[in-house]
């Protein structure tokens, strides 16, 4: 039994070494987009902003760009704890807000990432996949026009969420959500 708990603490700080890597890497990474793009960013430089050395890195990447990707994750992640199991209950203003809300806890991640991935990228997608498809539900088009509508939709949501980031932010994340559920109402009235 003491060998158990031993490696089961073994074990432990053996997580906490690697989120505490992960973490300083993707500080790094955000400190080092301020002053360049993410393409220009060796993993040199990364690896000397982040106090950790090479190989350790490549023990959990394989380039900037990876580290960027979880970054992602780790932004829809904390936006699905945001909206619970069921965002298609929650109407649309509060979705936008409480992602809104979500991002600005992760502001430099979130600005990054928001601000690397435009609207066709695989973020996005896995973004509305896994937040807004099943709650924009347009009706009164015909089958084909429904996901020209809901690109229609999520790029504008999207674009909106990007621009609100970038600085933009003299609407609360509320605000910000109460009008685009407005705007998309709009376009669904408008039918």
């Amino acid at each position: 039994m003491g060998e158990e708990h031993s490696s089961s603490k073994k074990a432990g700080r053996q997580n906490q070494r690697v989120k505490l890597t992960k973490m300083l890497l993707k500080n790094a990474l955000c400190d080092l987009a301020q002053q360049k793009g993410v393409d220009k960013i060796t993993i040199s430089e990364l690896c000397q902003e982040a106090g950790i050395n090479r190989s350790t890195f490549y023990a959990h990447y394989g380039s900037q760009y990876d580290v960027l990707h979880e970054m992602g994750d780790d932004v829809i992640d904390e936006m699905e704890g945001a909206l619970g199991d069921h965002p298609e209950s929650v109407p649309l203003s509060k979705q936008i807000a409480a992602i809104c809300r979500s991002i600005s806890c992760h502001s430099p991640e979130a600005r990054l990432v928001f601000s690397y991935y435009g609207p066709d990228s695989d973020f996005a997608n896995r973004l509305f996949e896994a937040r807004f498809k099943d709650s924009m539900k347009p009706e009164g088009y015909r089958p084909e026009e429904v996901p020209l509508v809901r690109t229609f939709l999520w790029n504008g949501i999207y674009g909106a969420i990007r621009l609100w980031l970038s600085g933009d932010q003299r609407l609360s994340a509320d605000e910000l959500g109460a009008l685009g559920e407005r705007i998309t109402r709009g376009i669904f009235e408008a039918r």
